[in-house]
């Protein structure tokens, strides 16, 4: 077996059109598929590979995934989001890696082909490094990145990495599962992207409301983390930036405007001028783009902080 692929499933309907991805695989590599989770009326016959459906009532997906590799056959481990569809060559290109070597690879994502004209804005204004703390998820690029752009949501590794690290952790919350991991190689392993490690995903919201949501839920989480997990978020550039941007943005906003006025107005209108700029390179709709840009800008500043106060007062959210 050349690869075994974990998926934690929440989502038994979308993971399904993940499994069809993965029936279309255009490779001579054997593979195996194992779901744990959601999954306890599902039927494991009549598909192209062999199916391993594992029911499972605990909701952290690392529970999941560390239940997934226990049962997997390979040394090379992927993982991947239930509500994920695989390119054709995904396989072709996980096993292209060696497991043998001290590697992790990250793949990028596109949004879903049928999900929309605003999905695939949102994806757009989500790819652009001036609204996204990093742009990981969807790097085009074939290159080497840090430990804490890699995706568990798309990634392969090898078995003995897992094995080395006593697993995938259970006790950290859920959205730091890929940042704890890779901290933990950091001195020993190389983080690689590759955009042929491709899938369409279904995390880019259809409407504005939505996309507001999105990042207000996301951003208020990574505020709690620098509290409850300074060891590792303070690690982070993009979010050390992102925490203090509005406080140095005000102190020096404040001094200009006493001192010179005419300074101030000059960087808000080249702030303005990139917004715009990028919006006009990258979209058709570029009103609409622009106003989407500065206020998926706006939420996440506000959400850091607010998560940030709300952790200092011991409120955080569900830890799984």
């Amino acid at each position: 077996m050349d690869i075994s692929v974990i998926i934690a499933v929440s989502k038994p309907k979308q993971f399904l059109k993940c499994l069809d991805g993965f029936a279309n695989q255009k490779t001579d590599f054997a593979f195996e598929i194992i779901g744990v989770g959601a999954v306890f009326e599902m039927d494991s016959t009549n598909w192209p590979f062999p199916l391993k459906l594992i029911p499972c009532d605990t909701l952290h997906a690392n529970v999941r995934r560390n239940i997934g590799v226990k049962h997997s056959v390979s040394a090379r481990i992927g993982l991947m989001d239930d509500d994920c569809i695989p390119d054709e060559n995904w396989i072709n290109e996980a096993c292209s890696h060696s497991h043998e070597k001290s590697i992790v690879v990250s793949g990028m994502e596109l949004p879903l082909a049928d999900s929309g004209s605003f999905s695939a804005l949102s994806y757009k204004v989500l790819s652009t490094p001036i609204t996204e703390l990093s742009i990981n998820h969807t790097l085009a690029k074939e290159q080497e990145i840090k430990w804490h752009e890699v995706v568990f949501c798309n990634c392969v590794l090898s078995k003995s990495a897992w094995e080395n690290s006593g697993g995938f952790s259970e006790s950290i919350p859920w959205d730091m599962d890929d940042f704890h991991f890779c901290y933990g190689l950091k001195e020993r392993f190389i983080f690689l992207n590759s955009p042929r490690l491709k899938v369409q995903h279904n995390r880019y919201p259809t409407s504005f409301n939505k996309l507001i949501a999105y990042k207000w839920n996301l951003r208020v989480r990574t505020g709690e983390k620098i509290v409850t997990h300074p060891g590792i978020y303070l690690r982070v550039p993009a979010v050390v930036a992102a925490f203090l941007f509005p406080w140095l943005a005000f102190m020096i906003s404040g001094f200009l405007l006493l001192v010179c006025p005419v300074v101030l107005l000059t960087i808000l209108l080249v702030y303005m001028g990139l917004i715009s700029f990028t919006s006009f390179r990258n979209y058709p709709a570029v009103l609409k783009s622009a106003a989407i840009l500065l206020s998926v800008q706006i939420i996440t500043i506000v959400a850091i902080q607010y998560g940030f106060c709300r952790a200092l007062f011991g409120f955080t959210n569900r830890g799984y």
